[in-house]
């Protein structure tokens, strides 16, 4: 599965097309579109590109109204739009920005200064899109004015996001059932303990689940074993995943805390087919093994 970055570029004329395929193949998924429609088929379909690169002198239509009909459209509205363009007059540039291009880049182009700021706004745009999941995420989990807190005031610039290669251990209770509040709070009290004795972190943003995470894949097995043996008379159902996670940090009163974004969760809690299972009624010690030595781990 290509996870590159998808950039559209815009334009009826092969060598332009050709040039930018060259400077951006590399880095992003390079899509190309010859003519206004023909770009607005792409931004509209079912996998929309995350920017496009739009000429403005086009015979079909020019560059202003595809930007135009992108903006219309509440799904792509928010796309962000570089143009690049022999139009090189203020009154021009003006008209791009006023309706809601990102950037605005003339030709003949400079190499350099085309992927620096194809690079910086594929940059931004990810940012802005993990801020709005991460505030989107806390806002069931923070009182309101810690999350005010956190997302409109100093505090927003000391959120980091860093991929990193994980072992997730997520435990919930068995055959969907319900845990009561005085076995959630043992769940989560044994989580927290056994994530610490064995060097990992535990995301307290997840609603039903203990959730932990480890940097060293064994340790988070040797903590998915132990959670079993331990936690036994609650019946949970135990699962692991290790692969690229995103994880967010942030200050949250006197405490720096972290959370997962993404499918990470999801996988470990086995609602995807790659996600692996440890089932308190399935010879645990023997699925551990087995887990630890499986190759997707």
């Amino acid at each position: 599965m290509n996870t590159l970055p998808r950039i559209l570029v815009v334009d009826d004329t092969p060598d332009n097309l050709f040039l930018m395929n060259g400077l951006l193949e590399d880095s992003y998924q390079v899509l190309q579109a010859s003519s206004g429609r023909e770009a607005l088929d792409v931004v509209m379909s079912d996998s929309p590109p995350d920017m496009v690169l739009l000429d403005i002198m086009m015979p079909d239509m020019d560059g202003y109204e595809v930007l135009r009909r992108i903006r219309q459209h509440p799904p792509t509205a928010n796309i962000p739009v570089i143009f690049l363009t022999a139009l090189a007059s203020q009154q021009d540039e003006r008209l791009g920005r006023e309706l809601g291009a990102e950037d605005y880049l003339t030709k003949p182009v400079n190499p350099v200064k085309v992927v620096a700021r194809v690079e910086a706004h594929v940059f931004a745009t990810a940012l802005a899109r993990r801020m709005d999941v991460l505030s989107e995420k806390l806002s069931s989990h923070l009182e309101p004015e810690a999350w005010h807190a956190l997302f409109h005031t100093d505090l927003r610039g000391q959120i980091r996001f860093e991929e990193k290669t994980l072992t997730v251990v997520h435990a919930g209770a068995a055959h969907d059932a319900m845990l009561s509040d005085h076995r959630r709070a043992t769940l989560s009290a044994e989580v927290q303990w056994l994530a610490t004795r064995h060097g990992g972190l535990v995301d307290r943003f997840i609603h039903g689940a203990g959730v932990a995470f480890f940097e060293e894949q064994r340790a988070g097995v040797r903590m998915a074993a132990d959670l079993q043996r331990l936690c036994a008379h609650l019946h949970l159902r135990v699962g692991l995943h290790t692969g690229e996670c995103a994880v967010a940090t942030f200050r949250s009163g006197s405490r720096t805390e972290s959370t997962l974004l993404g499918a990470a969760v999801a996988l470990a809690a086995g609602e995807d087919e790659r996600g692996s299972f440890l089932q308190r009624w399935s010879a645990p010690y023997a699925t551990v093994a087995a887990c630890a030595s499986s190759p997707s781990f």
